[in-house]
């Protein structure tokens, strides 16, 4: 009698254990990628904007570094060199503007707004969870999105003030 993990075909893999290993400390490293606008988005207005967040809101249990990219456009190196020094202003907007983007998506789904607290840390879903907890401790991603839908301004400028970099760290 076959039971739910027994194999059906030679070869057939009943599981498998991985482990993730940071070579690079603990905390994860924000996908930035410096890209030419004029060559990648050519006519449209976005080749003069300074960045870009490239994504694909949907699948909230997505890993966070597989599913966002953040691009900075190349054909301003002024505005480069202010990210490749690490300019906290420059940072904490940019940082600020992906946490709102991400936020905002999440919170208007209403499936992820149920599920946020057991979403893994590495996934979307775990990001924004992290995000929302420095911003309104002890309160639930239901109740920022009441927040959100009465005082959006407010809850863009909070995420701004937790993107806030340190400048000596």
């Amino acid at each position: 009698m076959l039971g739910a993990l027994s194999p059906r075909r030679r070869g057939s893999r009943l599981w498998i254990d991985a482990k993730r290993i940071r070579l690079e400390g603990e905390e994860p490293r924000f996908p930035i990628e410096v890209v030419s606008f004029a060559a990648a988005f050519r006519v449209t207005a976005i080749s003069t904007a300074l960045w870009h967040l490239d994504w694909r809101p949907g699948d909230w249990t997505r890993e966070f570094e597989g599913v966002v990219r953040l691009l900075v456009n190349a054909d301003r190196p002024d505005f480069v060199d202010r990210v490749v020094a690490g300019d906290p202003a420059t940072v904490q907007a940019m940082i600020g503007d992906v946490m709102s983007h991400v936020v905002e998506r999440a919170l208007a789904d209403e499936d992820c707004v149920e599920a946020i607290a057991s979403h893994e840390e590495e996934t979307l879903g775990g990001q924004v969870a992290a995000w929302l907890r420095p911003a309104w401790p002890g309160q639930g991603a239901a109740q920022v999105r009441g927040m959100f839908q009465t005082h959006p301004a407010r809850v863009r400028a909070a995420l701004q003030g937790v993107a806030l970099v340190d400048a000596n760290a």
